[in-house]
């Protein structure tokens, strides 16, 4: 169709100019895609890119020369304070921001990006309530009703507050296979919208040092959950469950620290002993039942999970869903910020709590008290840890720690270099011996021959 008049001509360009301007930034002469911001462009290949998508986006509107001519004017070469048809500035900031529909924040006149979107279902605006075979699915999975409501609890409250996050994680448990795991966390994925979800098959991403495409997500699923007691991934993911801002990485850029408001979900077919006593960032729930793979009532269970996943594949139905936990009101013991273990106290927690009694902390206080140690090398301890407990080396000062022995680097054993070796409180090293509570100058390679239990040649530096 072609212009007719000035008045259709401004509409036509400024309609184009508005959306074609929503789809780049700009920073040191390049442009990025909003939806692709690792990778640069060119100016004509920006240009190239936009005449096709607004070919397929306007078929209607004849792209004539003076109309593609004073768009690019526009968008790229003049100088306004038009925001809605210029590509803007990027500042190299990505963040999150649930909730807002622009894909482009405006900061101190440039921008950062936002990497969360709306999901598509949510723009039908279905009106219906209804939660659908999500219900069934859950009274097969899992072992109680207060567990079915606090799952609940938590989802609704996380698409409540989509842009807040909550301050503890459902850990789905299962030592079976085939029990709906991985079905439930689809349509929680869903839910938030796939785009807006990171799925991880371990914790070595969400732990690892380039982790940006996970914490710029607003929902994190993390499948084979399965840690060492004590390591240091652990402690990654309490920070990353617990603070708001964090230090996000992307390779050739350098670390900032940005706002984050993930939630996250864990499965795992390992029973999860890692776990320290009082453990207030997870609700273990067993979800091992009868329809496992191989289970009695394995084909009814995979007919339901099936329905439950082509359900709500229909967009109309996952809105439906949306809707009702969107109405839902939280129960009274429900705290997002704050999981209430008095309450919510199942078998499964109380039976974790049971083993985790029983840390390789405490186990590794009864060999050293079972030996009646007061002195031991590094190397000794790293094998105890190692060998005997199958703990992680990288454990040993933290273990040590907290069980309140020091640790001194000296020379001893006739080695004219200083080595680590750790003593309990009530003594003291000097000169290569021991000395206080009942140790008079006793030298310490020959009091660790005797009482180790390690031959002295097996007192090597340390590991």
């Amino acid at each position: 169709m072609k212009v007719q008049n000035q008045a259709e001509y401004a509409a036509q360009l400024t309609t184009i100019c508005q959306l074609s301007s929503s789809w780049f930034v700009r920073q040191d002469n390049k442009f990025y895609s909003v939806d692709r911001p690792t990778v640069k462009l060119s100016k004509s290949d920006v240009e190239s890119i936009i005449l096709y998508r607004l070919a397929e986006e306007f078929p209607n509107i004849e792209l004539s020369n003076e109309l593609v001519r004073g768009m690019f004017r526009r968008i790229i070469a003049e100088r306004h304070t038009n925001r809605a048809e210029s590509i803007p500035v990027w500042n190299g900031k990505t963040s999150c921001h649930p909730g807002n529909p622009n894909r482009m924040v405006w900061e101190r006149g440039s921008v950062s990006l936002n990497s969360w979107s709306r999901p598509a279902y949510r723009e039908l605006r279905i009106n219906a309530v209804e939660y659908g075979p999500l219900l069934a699915l859950a009274d097969a999975m899992f072992a109680s009703k207060r567990e079915i409501e606090l799952l609940l609890d938590w989802i609704a409250w996380n698409l409540q507050n989509e842009h807040d996050k909550p301050f503890w994680a459902p850990f789905l448990y299962s030592s079976s296979k085939g029990t709906g795991k991985s079905t439930l966390c689809r349509i929680i994925a869903d839910l938030f919208g796939r785009e807006n979800t990171a799925t991880q098959n371990n914790v070595d991403q969400l732990t690892g040092r380039f982790n940006s495409t996970v914490l710029l997500s607003k929902l994190v699923v993390c499948e084979e959950t399965h840690l060492r007691p004590g390591s240091s991934q652990g402690n990654t993911l309490k920070a990353n469950i617990t603070e708001e801002y964090m230090l996000v990485e992307r390779k050739g850029i350098e670390a900032e620290r940005l706002r984050q408001c993930c939630c996250f979900v864990f499965t795992s077919n390992h029973f999860p002993t890692w776990m320290e006593t009082g453990e207030r960032r997870y609700q273990v729930f067993d979800v091992d039942h009868d329809g496992c793979a191989g289970g009695k009532n394995a084909k009814e269970f995979g007919r339901l999970a099936a329905t439950c996943r082509a359900y709500y594949e229909n967009e109309e139905n996952l809105g439906k869903l949306y809707n009702a936990l969107m109405c839902r009101k939280p129960s009274a013991h429900f705290d997002a910020k704050s999981l209430d273990l008095t309450h919510f106290r199942t078998p499964t927690m109380e039976r974790l709590a049971d083993l985790a009694d029983h840390t390789i902390v405490d186990q590794l206080a009864e060999v050293l008290n079972e030996k009646g140690a007061v002195v031991v090398a590094q190397a000794q301890v790293v094998e105890i840890i190692r060998n005997t407990l199958g703990g992680s080396t990288n454990q040993t000062k933290y273990l040590m720690d907290d069980l309140g022995w020091r640790k001194r680097n000296l020379k001893w054993g006739g080695i004219d270099h200083a080595r680590a070796i750790w003593h309990r409180p009530e003594v003291h090293l000097d000169a290569g011996k021991i000395f206080g509570s009942g140790y008079d100058g006793v030298p310490i390679a020959d009091y660790l021959e005797k009482n180790s239990g390690f031959p002295a040649q097996e007192l090597v530096d340390d590991v």
